[in-house]
Parts: structure tokens; sequence; C-alpha cells
């Protein structure tokens, strides 16, 4: 069963810390001690759906206190037909769906949020849009070995159908690689030179675009740079994440932040909203955007055993207790399917 994926702020926390965000809400931290973060929603993809509640602060971020998880609150999530999923408490400020709730592209979906001290949140309806459709993923190779700018790797294009109505979405990106160690001389266990290392997150800031101003029947998206730094196969699973017009501009405002500056103490050039209200106080600012989206996803394979890299590419050795998926960590040693796709 697939997870909710946290996508909904699932970098917040060191996006606040790297790229200012707390001084960029604009929220008047000296009337409110702390602030609370939602983090979740719900999609086309299967339940069971979460959301995370917690506490942060300012002071709490640049003294690095641990956040403070919301617990005992109720949690439910509501759709447009009077469905409503009460969510139970599974740890660490997590709240998961316990019914058959299943995302439906033009339901529209509101999140309810009562805490344990009286205070009560909603957001705004969200209207679940239909999926981004990509056409093509394709790669490009670029290398460059000058000796002060070694820069080797994959640039991922994505090839996104235009459609007749405005579309929004935030592109994700996680894959899989082959990996390998050497046997370190004098083990007496049998060495596996050979595992899967799991990559997740390999978007690390917000990535948002849009087909506001295309005319062409199909525009290209640049998805990343994955760099050369291993010989083997590498599984790339590319991700559009379909977004409402206001959950593209909240991410859109955190990109041009990330864009701007890395430094916290930067003055803010915009604010950064979100679509949760507190119905007690309505200018208590609340962190988080819940939305509903939609999922598509294209995969494809860059089998880089044969590519030659002009520095010299690590090669680390593995023990009895020190296993190749120990070193590359998360990882496996069965191979993705269908590993035929990108046949070596």
């Amino acid at each position: 069963m697939k997870k909710n994926k946290p996508v909904i702020l699932y970098t917040w926390c060191a996006l606040l810390v790297t790229q200012g965000c707390v001084d960029q809400l604009d929220t008047k931290l000296n009337d409110y001690d702390e602030l609370l973060v939602v983090e979740g929603g719900i999609h086309t993809g299967e339940g069971p759906y979460q959301i995370r509640l917690f506490r942060t602060s300012d002071t709490q971020l640049l003294i690095g206190k641990q956040d403070v998880f919301e617990q005992s609150a109720e949690v439910c999530i509501s759709d447009d037909t009077g469905h409503t999923d009460t969510l139970k408490e599974v740890g660490n400020g997590w709240y998961e769906t316990t019914t058959s709730m299943q995302g439906e592209i033009g339901r529209t979906y509101t999140l309810d949020i009562a805490l344990g001290n009286g205070r009560s949140y909603r957001s705004s309806a969200e209207k679940l849009p239909p999926p981004v459709n990509f056409l093509d993923i394709s790669t490009e190779f670029e290398t460059s070995c000058e000796p002060l700018n070694v820069n080797q790797g994959h640039r991922i294009i994505a090839q996104v159908e235009n459609t007749s109505a405005d579309h929004y979405f935030k592109l994700e990106a996680n894959g899989v690689r082959e990996s390998f160690v050497l046997a370190e001389p004098g083990q007496s266990c049998v060495i596996q030179n050979r595992c899967w290392a799991v990559l997740n997150g390999l978007i690390a800031n917000p990535l948002v675009k849009t087909n506001l101003g295309v005319n062409q029947p199909s525009y290209p998206v640049e998805v990343m740079f994955l760099p050369f730094d291993a010989k083997g196969r590498y599984f790339l699973n590319v991700e559009a994440l379909a977004l409402t017009q206001g959950a593209y501009q909240f991410w859109k405002s955190i990109e041009d932040q990330g864009n701007r500056s890395e430094n916290i103490f930067v003055a803010p050039q915009n604010t950064i909203g979100g679509n949760i209200t507190r119905l007690e106080d309505e200018n208590e600012p609340v962190i988080g955007y819940f939305s509903a989206y939609s999922i598509s996803s294209s995969r494809i394979c860059i089998d880089r055993t044969f590519l030659q890299s002009c520095v010299g590419l690590p090669q680390p050795t593995a023990t009895c207790s020190s296993t190749c998926v120990d070193i590359y960590a998360p990882a496996t040693y069965d191979p993705p399917h269908p590993i035929e796709m990108c046949a070596s």
C-alpha cells in the first residue's frame, strides 16, 4: 500500500533554516510564541493519507531546539459529497486516514483541526486538479573536465503536454542506483559486490512550473542535473504533482526565496502565505498548505556502465560487518523491476 507522500512541507524545516522563510512569512512573531505547522494533503494515489502537526518558532530554529509535536488533536478531511474521515494519531505529530477515502479529480477537500488547547483551524477548500501528462523524459550528457571546473552528468528534460486550461505542477524525483563495492582482503565471508541504493528527494528545493504563456502543443521542462559520480545503471522516477493555483503560488514563493538567498538574515522581499486559518483568530499565522493534488509519473533508466570520467570515481570497500547495503543505506540487493528496461 502506498503511503501518503509528505509533499506539502516535507522540506519545510530545512527551508526555514536555510532560506529565511520565517522572516518571509511576515507573521508578527512577537505576538505569537510558536507557530503551528501543517504538513500533508490528499492525492490520487493510494491511501492512507497523512497530516502532520507540530509547532515551531524563530527562536527554536535559531538555537536548534526541537519542534513540539501536536498530540491528541482532532484532525478531519472532508469532501464536497459530505464524506468525512477523522484521522487517527500514529505518533510524532502524524495523523492518518482510517477509511477508504480516495482522492478524486474534480472533488473538493477541506482540512479541519481541533487542538487540545481549544484552538481550531480550517483550510480553504481545494479542488483536486487533473494530472499533468509527460510525453517524454530525455537526458543530455554534459561534461567539463577543466581543472577547476569538473562537471559531469546528465541533464534530465521532461516534455510536458500543453492543455487549453492553465495548469500548475510541482516536480519531484526519486531513484534506484546500481552501486558497487570491492571486497576488503582477508574477509571470511562472501562479499556481494553489487546492491541498489534507494535515493529519495533528489530535487532538494521546491521546483514548480506552469503552462502560462506557452503556445506550443508541448514544452520542455528541466527537471534536474544528475551528477556522474558512479558507474552502473540509474533508474529515475520523475513525478508531477498537479496543484491548484493557490498551492502553486505558495511553493513558487518558497522557490523564489531560495533562489535569492540562503541566508536567514536577508530581509524578505515578499510574503509567503498558506491556506489554513485559525477560526478564533484569523490574524494568527499558520505555516503550511493543505493541498489536493493528482500524481503523474514517468520512469527512465540511464546506463552509465561504459561512461568515462575525467576524475577518479569512488570505489568503497566492504567487509563482513560493513556490506554493500550498509555502505549505501538505504539500499537493497533486489534489483528494480523491470530491470530489462535498462539491460547492461
